[in-house]
């Protein structure tokens, strides 16, 4: 499957994340777009609308990410366009918070930190 030039939409508060998230990213040729706060997100997806993926950090420090996945999904509705698939990533891997994601609208939830192999694959499976 061909992942090149795919538009990526990395929610993540952290300079060190964000940083390294990107490179990962890029090193597979995708085109990413930071967010650093939630409300920063739910603006990006509501003026661009052509993100293939959102990775979504769960620890945002102004809106909660399930809220922000909620809204990024309501405003693709309204927009009558098919949301892309958001990723949760977190640092913490436990059952209720992969529940509470799922159910969120979120398509898959991941454990930090982001490698190649765990990027190229979600490229390949969304």
């Amino acid at each position: 499957m061909d992942i090149h030039l795919k538009r990526i939409l990395v929610v993540e508060d952290t300079l060190v994340a964000q940083i390294a998230e990107t490179n990962v990213l890029e090193e597979l040729n995708c085109l990413v777009t930071l967010a650093s706060t939630g409300r920063e997100a739910i603006e990006k997806t509501n003026q661009a609308q052509d993100y293939d993926l959102i990775l979504m950090d769960l620890g945002l420090p102004d809106v909660d990410s399930l809220t922000v996945t909620e809204n990024i999904l309501a405003n693709y509705a309204r927009h009558k366009k098919s949301p892309p698939p958001i990723i949760a990533l977190t640092a913490h891997d436990c059952i209720s918070l992969q529940t509470h994601c799922m159910n969120a609208g979120m398509a898959d939830f991941l454990a930090k930190p982001l490698t190649r192999d765990v990027a190229k694959m979600l490229l390949e499976k969304y």
